[in-house]
């Protein structure tokens, strides 16, 4: 990330330079050259466009760095892994949010299929567990 703001920093500069009014393209002294401009432009979506995938990906992803638990349901679906029925009743399951980074896990854990169903409701039993 640090290699393309310095790149795109060192391009606008570059750029203002070569094509700015003491360059070599013939500019009046009221405007700005019309391709300083467009490379400013071009620099400009070019670093909005890192910006957002950077942060569109960063989102998607819990403090772990894991994806959420109905993403990995997904993708077994998809791959054919589980058929309809086993993914409505997962998903039944890990929909509710539980603040609880233990439940959390064991959810992510069900939703990879690392556990199965009564593994899954027997640690949620005992997470859920108040001391007494």
């Amino acid at each position: 990330m640090k290699k393309i703001c310095f790149l795109t920093t060192f391009m606008t500069a570059t750029t203002i330079q070569v094509f700015g009014q003491h360059g070599h393209h013939p500019v009046n002294s009221y405007s700005v050259s019309p391709l300083l401009i467009f490379l400013i432009v071009v620099v400009i979506i070019l670093v909005g466009i890192i910006i957002y995938m950077s942060i569109s990906n960063t989102r998607k992803r819990d403090d772990n760095g894991n994806m959420p638990p109905s993403y990995y349901l997904k993708e077994r679906l998809a791959k054919g892994e589980i058929n309809k029925e086993t993914f409505i009743e997962i998903r039944e399951k890990i929909e509710d949010y539980d603040e609880n980074q233990h439940i959390q896990t064991a959810k992510l854990r069900f939703a990879k299929g690392e556990i199965s169903i009564a593994e899954y409701e027997e640690m949620i039993d005992l997470l859920e567990e108040k001391p007494e």
